[in-house]
Parts: C-alpha cells; sequence; structure tokens
C-alpha cells in the first residue's frame, strides 16, 4: 500500500507543480489593465472542475459508475 501511496502523491505533485508558473508567466505576459479578466477566466475554470466533480458523482449515485463513462466520453468528444 505504502508504494501506491508514494505514487499517488508523486503523481499529483507534478501534476499541480506547473500552477503557480503558469500564473505567473500569464501575469508577465498580460497588461495590467486585463490581468483582472483572466484572473476571473481563471476561476471560472476552476469552479467548472469542481462542478464536473459533484455532477459526476451525482450521475454515480442515480445511474452508476459505467453512465458516468459515457457522460464523460460524450463531453469530451464534443469538446
Amino acid at each position: 500500500r505504502a508504494p501506491v501511496i508514494a505514487a499517488y502523491l508523486v503523481r499529483m505533485g507534478l501534476i499541480n507543480s506547473t500552477f503557480g508558473i503558469t500564473k505567473s508567466i500569464i501575469h508577465d505576459l498580460v497588461p495590467p489593465s486585463h490581468r483582472a479578466r483572466y484572473a476571473s477566466i481563471d476561476s471560472i475554470n476552476q469552479a467548472a472542475w469542481a462542478g464536473s466533480a459533484a455532477l459526476g458523482g451525482l450521475v454515480i449515485d442515480r445511474y452508476g459508475m459505467v453512465a458516468n463513462f459515457y457522460v464523460t466520453a460524450s463531453a469530451q468528444l464534443v469538446a
């Protein structure tokens, strides 16, 4: 169990390690008069992630795990 937990922590650390540098680069490149707009778009993106997790939980509760994969595949196909 410990190797799985360690691998998960390393994976999540690597995935999340780019957020700070990405925001820093965006704020360096965006003019000060437009930074609030880009920050608000980023906030909408973060809210969408949280909302998709809640929606996935509702789909799983109501229709089962397989239906959640179908919904996700359909959304990715449309995107």
